[in-house]
């Protein structure tokens, strides 16, 4: 009997164990699941949210900014295209000029980019060049006081004034020349300083520059010289002073440059230029019409169309083709300049030949020594 009882609270006890560990069991699995769903949804729905929020801002933002810079784009190349249609010629009876500056880049790495993208264009092969006079010496070292810093200097006072810039040019728009006191176009009278006056041909108080007549002047008044002075030492056009530049060249045995192409590739011709990393600022470039004859010298014994004028490349922070000359009509742009300005190279007509004549030391070279 006693055994039987103690068998049934045995039981019991287990049966209640049992129930009760059962019912634990449900309870924490229960638990478990609505402690863990819970963040689970709230976590999904935060990130969603914030996904929803980042990318609304990320379309405003783009909508907001988006239109701001295609304007300062748009704006960049206007400016761009506007002051390229500004500076596009220049030119002048004779003689001939062309504009270009930087400020930014080192003139290696300027003639490097242009080197690039021209070369990539064209085909330069065509256009051959000869030095001669190697080491023969540089403008600077036959005219006192006219240097790569005195020019480039001078020249930089008078880059955003009507010192030079404007100054008419003795040609008509159909390119018919404007005879001055003597009947030719000895013009170095300027827009800053024409009370006298300098040129063979001038009149008194009367502003006019021809392409030989700017580049005079600029010597002039970088060296610090005399009136006088500069007459007898810096060439200019005509049979006076110092005479013309291919006597002077003849006579003092300076080094120079001449690049031979064909008058149907200007673009050709300035390129490779460029590329050739002889031309420096404040050199000058004389043009060539296609009539000229060249003799063994690398001179023209007989030319056509001349035209000279002062590289300034990206000196100033323009193209690296860039020069500053006066010009009246070109016939190689079919386009009347009529005035002095800086602009790319161009000639007075279509040329075969440029010749770079040195100014003197580059910056680094100055530097240096």
């Amino acid at each position: 009997m006693k055994r039987k009882n103690m068998s049934r609270r045995v039981l019991r006890i287990i049966v209640l164990a049992i129930v009760l560990i059962l019912f634990a069991s449900v309870w924490v699995r229960r638990s478990t699941e609505s402690f863990s769903d819970t963040p689970e949804n709230v976590e999904e729905e935060s990130t969603e949210s914030e996904a929803v929020e980042i990318e609304s801002a990320e379309k405003e933002e783009v909508a907001t900014e988006t239109p701001t810079e295609a304007t300062e784009e748009e704006s960049c190349e206007s400016e761009e295209t506007s002051e390229s249609e500004e500076n596009s010629g220049t030119e002048e009876t004779g003689e001939g000029e062309k504009g270009g500056e930087s400020i930014g880049m080192t003139e290696e790495e300027s003639g490097e980019a242009v080197s690039e993208t021209q070369e990539s264009d064209l085909d330069l092969s065509s256009v051959t060049s000869v030095l001669y006079h190697e080491g023969g010496g540089y403008i600077s070292d036959f005219i006192s006081g006219v240097s790569y810093s005195s020019v480039l200097d001078w020249l930089s006072l008078h880059r955003e004034d009507d010192y030079y810039l404007g100054t008419p040019n003795p040609s008509e728009s159909d390119g018919t020349l404007i005879g001055g006191s003597s009947g030719s176009t000895d013009r170095r009278n300027h827009n800053g300083d024409c009370e006298t006056a300098y040129g063979n041909d001038d009149y008194d108080g009367e502003a006019m520059l021809n392409c030989t007549g700017f580049v005079w002047h600029v010597f002039y008044k970088a060296s610090g010289m005399s009136e006088e002075e500069a007459f007898n030492t810096i060439p200019c056009w005509g049979g006076v002073g110092a005479k013309d530049w291919i006597s002077y060249l003849r006579n003092y045995g300076l080094e120079y440059k001449p690049y031979y192409g064909s008058a149907d590739s200007l673009k050709k011709l300035i390129a490779a230029m460029i590329a050739d990393g002889y031309m420096e600022p404040g050199d000058i470039i004389w043009t060539w019409g296609e009539g000229t004859v060249m003799a063994s010298d690398g001179l023209p014994s007989k030319s056509s169309d001349p035209h000279v004028g002062i590289y300034t490349g990206t000196y100033f922070g323009g193209e690296a083709d860039e020069w500053w000359h006066s010009l009246g009509y070109s016939t190689a742009t079919d386009t009347f300049y009529g005035e002095n300005l800086y602009c790319s190279i161009t000639p007075m007509a279509p040329c075969v030949a440029m010749t770079v004549i040195k100014l003197g030391s580059s910056v680094t070279e100055t530097e240096a020594e």
